[in-house]
């Protein structure tokens, strides 16, 4: 079962995908878990993805140790468009990933 939009409350970790570079920009959809995502296009060349991790679901090690386990992983695949095709961008950007993280 795919959670996402209402199902995302603050006690789950979620993500947050804008339609470009900045949180103000229109939110293309929010999840936070269940079976993979289905593909989420922006409307141009540029995609802000914001992780929010909830200090209430911090899973512990397997093997006994009472450390709480750090971090994520993000699978990322890039779709290139035909240069003919309606969804080609012609300002030409390089790939770039930006990482930012805050401790509270």
């Amino acid at each position: 079962e795919l959670r996402a939009w209402s199902d995302c409350t603050g006690e789950r970790d979620h993500l947050i995908f804008y339609d470009g570079a900045s949180t103000d920009d229109p939110v293309l959809v929010k999840y936070c878990g269940g079976d993979w995502l289905p593909r989420i296009i922006s409307r141009g060349p540029v995609m802000l993805v914001a992780f929010h991790s909830s200090p209430f679901s911090v899973p512990l090690h397997a093997g006994g140790t009472k450390s709480p386990l750090r971090g994520f992983e993000l699978d990322v695949d890039i779709v290139y468009s035909d240069s003919d095709s309606l969804d080609f961008s012609r300002n030409s950007r390089k790939c770039e990933f930006w990482i930012n993280a805050t401790n509270p």
